[in-house]
């Protein structure tokens, strides 16, 4: 299972779903200073540390700290609140693991390190081009943003939000079609997404505002289509492209 959070965020807190080695069941009723927590980044060594205990659930953020949310209601639930150095910016990525006394595996959650994360979230689903994306929906979670807020904020982060309008028609031999999903990347992997998913129109179109001209990539998809030649590189103003 995997989260994305916003590089250099600190106080983090997760909840992970303990699972028992011995019964592939939930596990319960785990003494929380018994967890080891460790963090592994990209070309650094693992970093492991005593989970403690945080005594409560709605506790304010310590590192290391842990608790089980309700062993009843919410089996295996546990918070974890891994140091602010797990999520230092300057790799994509960082792994956060929970081991148990006997040095078992018995969590993990793969923590996508994404600058377009921020406090309130929606999550947009790319399809066979990219993963589910966390995007964020309004300029700070914590503000008391009325529901318009967070929409409007949706919808510039879909768009993209920058200054840079781009028009980009998806045409099959020649003829528009509607219902195309497209999305924009910086990578051919789709992995730095900036704006997206939209939908073509009925003209085939869709519109980004984007910060960028150059070093694009454009993803589309849509059910009964041949994916061949996707994702392509562009320049704004690059006007469209021919679905073969």
């Amino acid at each position: 299972m995997g989260i994305a959070v916003a590089p250099g965020a600190t106080s983090v807190s997760v909840t992970m779903g303990l699972i028992n080695p011995l019964t592939n069941g939930p596990l319960t009723g785990a003494t929380v200073t018994t967890l080891d927590m460790t963090y592994t980044r990209p070309g650094a060594s693992p970093v492991k540390a005593d989970a403690t205990d945080l005594g409560a659930d709605n506790a304010a953020y310590s590192a290391t700290g842990c608790y089980e949310l309700d062993s009843t209601n919410a089996k295996g639930e546990y918070r974890f609140d891994f140091a602010d150095a797990a999520f230092a910016a300057g790799v994509p990525m960082v792994s956060l693991i929970v081991q148990d006394s006997n040095g078992d595996q018995v969590g993990r959650f793969d923590v996508t390190l994404d600058s377009q994360t921020g406090d309130s979230y929606a999550i947009v689903n790319h399809g066979t081009y990219g993963n589910a994306k966390l995007l964020r929906t309004g300029a700070d979670g914590d503000t008391g943003e009325t529901l318009s807020d967070q929409l409007d904020g949706l919808a510039s982060a879909q768009t993209g939000g920058g200054a840079i309008s781009d028009t980009i028609t998806v045409t099959v031999s020649g003829t528009p079609v509607a219902g195309f999903d497209v999305w924009v990347s910086t990578d051919e992997a789709g992995d730095n997404v900036i704006a997206g998913v939209l939908v073509t129109n009925a003209q085939g179109v869709v519109t980004f505002d984007l910060d960028i001209a150059s070093g694009l990539w454009a993803h589309a998809q849509k059910a009964g289509y041949n994916a061949t030649g996707y994702p392509k590189e562009f320049n704004v103003a690059a006007g469209g492209f021919e679905w073969a």
